[in-house]
């Protein structure tokens, strides 16, 4: 943090402290008997990130079944629908991830029908959290026909005969059900929450913000430090429903069933 010295050789530690800073000769002058040396070999020690805004879980869980695919096309979006098909079971929506147009070489979302060619008698969506495609046996369960009126906070986008094509933006009352229809259980969550702090680390992350997480995410964030496994120093936000009065919400937020430490 010295403008005069931006570089330094070495550091002494003691305890959670710098106890000195400078050359190799100068620094080795602090040791003691038992103190640890650790030669970086020319590496360079900086200071560890804060990332201030995550969602860890739900990020690692996301890959779960395998990497997030990069598609840049619609017919690309059809062939994974396809290979999705064919390793899925029969009951299991398949569910395409993080799919935006403007990342497309179409410059457009696909359609139901396109959807539909690719997993016929199957139920499938492709996604981005803000928008979504759903194919017409989706459509069907959920009830969306030409005379579904349009939700108050998105829109279900029709074609020139007034027919769904499949595309819903926002409405997150209709689509959030199915981005969640997916159960994981503790373990999942536990392999998830592991591997991302593996991840976070290997890149000199140090102390995140987890922005979201109820009871199921607040106890793997406890299990792991119950077990000495909570490799990054972590700050959870507690997610509450937050409805009815000033007092109502007080209430709720003295019944969380959780101490920190």
């Amino acid at each position: 943090m010295s403008a005069g010295h931006p570089r330094a050789q070495a550091v002494a530690i003691r305890g959670d402290r710098f106890a000195a800073i400078g050359t190799n000769a100068e620094v080795l002058k602090t040791a003691g008997p038992r103190t640890q040396k650790i030669d970086l070999a020319g590496k360079c020690i900086v200071p560890g990130i804060i990332e201030t805004h995550v969602h860890r879980i739900t990020a690692a869980l996301a890959e779960i079944d395998g990497p997030v695919p990069l598609l840049h096309s619609v017919a690309e979006i059809q062939g994974y629908i396809r290979a999705q098909s064919a390793k899925l079971p029969p009951d299991r929506l398949i569910f395409v991830p993080k799919v935006h147009s403007t990342r497309l070489t179409d410059r457009r979302y696909p359609n139901r029908y396109e959807i539909d060619e690719a997993a016929p008698q199957r139920e499938a969506m492709v996604d981005n959290d803000y928008a979504s495609v759903l194919n017409s046996a989706l459509l069907k369960r959920l009830g969306i026909t030409r005379d579904t009126p349009q939700p108050a906070n998105g829109r279900i986008v029709k074609d020139e005969k007034g027919e769904p094509t499949g595309l819903i933006l926002g409405a997150p009352q209709v689509l959030g059900r199915l981005r969640g229809s997916r159960s994981y259980t503790a373990k999942e969550r536990l392999w998830a929450l592991k591997s991302m702090l593996q991840r976070y680390n290997s890149v000199g992350i140090t102390s995140i913000i987890d922005r979201g997480e109820g009871p199921d995410g607040f106890r793997a964030y406890q299990t792991l430090r119950d077990t000495g496994e909570l490799t990054a120093r972590s700050y959870v936000t507690y997610l509450i429903q937050a409805q009815g009065t000033p007092a109502q919400v007080r209430d709720e937020i003295a019944r969380i069933p959780f101490v920190t430490g």
